[in-house]
C-alpha cells in the first residue's frame, strides 16, 4: 500500500484487481452491495454493506421535530405537533444524541500477496 493518495496506478491495473476481488467474492458466495475502485494509493477497493455504520457525535445535535407547512398544516411527531400548536410557531426542534449513520464499507488495497486482504474481507462479511 502507498502511503499518499497522489500514487496513482494505471486504469488496466485497477481494473484488474477489481476483476480479482470480484472473483474472490463470488468464490466466497459474498454479494456486497456496491463495488468502486478507485486508481488513488496505487490501487483501492471499497466493498460496501447495505445496512449503514454508526458514528458517535462529538456535541448534542439538533433535530426537526415538527414544523408548519405553507398551506397551515402541521408535520412531524404527535406529542411535537402539540407543543408547536400551543406555543404558535412555526418550527420545533430539539436536541439529541443519537448516533449518526454513515457508509459501511472496507477497503482493500492492491498488493502482490493480498492473503491478509481476503482475511479482512471475510472478517468484515461475517
Amino acid at each position: 500500500m502507498s502511503r499518499y493518495h497522489k500514487d496513482k496506478c494505471t486504469k488496466k491495473e485497477i481494473k484488474d484487481f477489481r476483476e480479482k476481488v470480484v472473483d474472490f467474492l463470488k468464490s466466497t458466495k459474498i454479494n456486497p452491495h456496491k463495488v468502486k475502485a478507485f486508481r488513488s494509493y496505487n490501487g483501492e477497493i471499497r466493498l460496501y454493506k447495505t445496512e449503514p455504520a454508526y458514528r458517535l457525535r462529538l456535541r448534542m445535535g439538533r433535530k426537526l421535530a415538527a414544523f408548519k407547512n405553507p398551506e397551515d398544516t402541521y408535520a412531524g411527531e404527535k406529542e411535537a405537533i402539540e407543543i408547536l400548536k400551543q406555543r404558535g410557531g412555526d418550527q420545533l426542534w430539539e436536541t439529541t444524541n443519537n448516533p449518526i449513520p454513515c457508509a459501511n464499507y472496507t477497503q482493500v488495497f492492491r498488493a502482490d500477496n493480498w492473503e491478509e486482504e481476503k482475511k479482512a474481507i471475510l472478517d468484515f462479511f461475517k
